[in-house]
């Protein structure tokens, strides 16, 4: 299995799995791209880390005309678990 991590910006990093990409900022994952479907957490953090989910959303589907799921933390965190 191949992990690669991208540093994108000022605390904002994105971590390339097997099975999908998973936005950082800070410490903490906060969005994902998974089987062509991307979740961002319904938790809502700091102005910047919003400013860095807009960007990375734009980054991963530059016609902004994919479907961003709301879903659970738990369910942003699950998905960095490699089976």
């Amino acid at each position: 299995m191949k992990v690669s991590l991208k540093v994108l910006g000022s605390n904002m990093t994105e971590l390339v799995l097997s099975s999908g990409t998973v936005l950082f900022s800070y410490e903490t994952a906060v969005a994902a791209k998974k089987a062509g479907l991307l979740y961002v957490s319904n938790v809502r953090y700091s102005n910047t880390t919003e400013r860095h989910i807009k960007k990375w959303l734009k980054h991963v589907d530059e016609k902004m005309n994919m479907v961003v799921y709301k879903v659970s933390q738990d369910e942003i965190d699950a998905m960095l678990h490699v089976n």
